[in-house]
């Protein structure tokens, strides 16, 4: 039965990649310190600018004849982006998070939906992506290179030498 209950924890599973990959590539451009939250987590206290991902719902797909378990989901996600200083930081901010979820393999369905309210700038970003019950889940090394979960190493076939 835990075999089957992938799918529970694949939004928090996801929500970590995308804010390690989100982190990497602010710490390379400078300047932005970001912070992160999801449905469950306490924000207080939230400061600016702040990426906030959210599982949409999603769908069950590659039923088999028994019916008994989920063999795949067409997972779809939401990151909102909300910055209090400039449309441009706004939209810089959306392209890192865009960046990270093709990174992490998905399929952008709504880039940077651009609003304001007040003297606070937000964008919506969607997206999605099919995973099955056997895929792995990226794990993010320290060197911000991807690599699947089962391995610390590429495969040397889909990666060989080149001298």
């Amino acid at each position: 039965m835990a075999e089957s209950m992938w799918y529970a924890d694949l939004e928090s599973r996801l929500f970590t990649v995308f804010k390690t990959l989100c982190n990497d590539t602010l710490e390379q451009i400078g300047g932005y310190t970001a912070n992160y939250g999801m449905v469950g987590q306490e924000n207080t206290n939230v400061t600016l600018p702040y990426f906030y991902f959210h599982e949409l719902p999603s769908p069950e797909q590659g039923g088999d004849l028994m019916g008994d378990e989920i063999h795949a989901v067409f997972e779809n996600v939401e990151v909102r982006v909300t910055v209090n200083t400039s449309k441009h930081d706004c939209k810089k901010l959306s392209a890192v998070a865009t960046s990270a979820l093709k990174q992490m393999r998905f399929n952008i369905s709504t880039i940077a939906d651009l609003g304001q309210s007040g003297n606070l700038f937000n964008s919506v970003i969607r997206a999605r992506r099919m995973f099955g019950s056997e895929d792995t889940i990226f794990a993010v090394q320290s060197n911000s290179l991807l690599y699947p979960q089962n391995s610390l190493e590429p495969d040397s076939e889909l990666y060989p030498e080149t001298t």
